[in-house]
């Protein structure tokens, strides 16, 4: 018979219930404790809800910036200019505005206190999290480039050097 403890516990969803997972350091195998569950394997329901919601505010980041990013006809050139002048690469800037955002999202539900308007807030975050789409689905793919045309061979007796 199950305690009231494993009840409200789940699987770690970031070791599946293994505890750590291996890996490969030099030329031997070793076994890294997982710093989710602690090295057990379960974790409880609100630490599982809490993993939801912070998975949903990634999410809801990744999409504000990436709608930031094709928001203009030259929003890509000022992006890049922007890094080019504070001399980061063009990665770390948008890695840096998706943190910035997702601070910001934080920061609005933490001011929504703990009443039952924060619950709600929290509930749909988590049930739209699966129908929000991940940053590559957000940001539309340009159509490909054409193809420059081959460039006529002359003689093939011709040496070039």
């Amino acid at each position: 018979m199950k305690n009231a403890t494993q009840k409200n516990e789940l699987t770690c969803p970031k070791c599946h219930g293994d505890g750590g997972h291996d890996e490969i350091e030099g030329t031997r195998q070793v076994f890294q404790a997982c710093y989710h569950c602690g090295n057990t394997g379960r974790i409880d329901r609100e630490l599982y809800r809490q993993d939801q919601l912070d998975s949903a505010l990634a999410n809801l980041a990744s999409i504000n910036v990436a709608a930031l990013m094709v928001e203009g006809q030259d929003a890509d050139v000022c992006y890049r200019t922007m890094a080019a002048e504070n001399m980061i690469p063009f990665n770390q800037l948008i890695d840096d505005m998706h943190y910035r955002e997702l601070n910001n999202l934080k920061a609005f539900v933490e001011g929504l206190g703990s009443g039952s308007n924060r619950k709600r807030v929290e509930d749909l975050l988590i049930a739209g999290s699966s129908t929000i789409p991940t940053m590559r689905q957000a940001i539309p793919t340009p159509p490909p480039a054409p193809k420059p045309a081959p460039a006529p061979i002359g003689n093939p007796d011709d040496i070039p050097f």
